[in-house]
């Protein structure tokens, strides 16, 4: 429980009815408050030694706190998480690879590893959040 919010049965109701293929592994959500009104984001870390242990951290802005819907907004932000994982886009090493190519199309050497790459892993989890029965709700 974090700020008076329990989510933990947004997580177990997630991954028992829709990341069932994920639901053997050990994940562990952790949300924070964010003083930033903007700041509604979630990562996925993943270990190098430890195989299906995932970490998330998700920032929930202060001023949505009191938003009727907030149940609704942390279970898509932890949809879109699960997604990653599910997708195979938090493990250790493709994370790595991930991160050198998005770093390298940042610094402007886009023409070696082709445009996007950010946009669309970003786009591949949402459809997956979509493909699952998700995203819906109107927050």
């Amino acid at each position: 429980m974090v700020f008076g919010l329990k989510y933990d049965h947004i997580v177990d109701d997630l991954l028992a009815n829709y990341y069932a293929d994920i639901s053997h592994m050990d994940i562990t959500v952790t949300l924070k408050v964010s003083n930033d009104p903007s700041n509604l984001n979630a990562r996925v870390k993943s270990t190098f030694f430890k195989k299906d242990r995932y970490n998330i951290t998700g920032y929930i802005p202060r001023n949505i706190l009191q938003n009727e819907n907030l149940d609704t907004v942390v279970r898509g932000l932890l949809a879109h998480e699960f997604s990653h994982i599910s997708l195979g886009h938090s493990n250790f090493m493709r994370t790595v690879k991930d991160y050198l190519l998005i770093s390298l199309e940042y610094l402007g050497f886009s023409w070696l590893v082709g445009k996007g790459r950010l946009e669309s892993l970003e786009k591949a989890a949402d459809d997956n959040v979509i493909k699952r029965g998700l995203g819906r709700e109107k927050a």
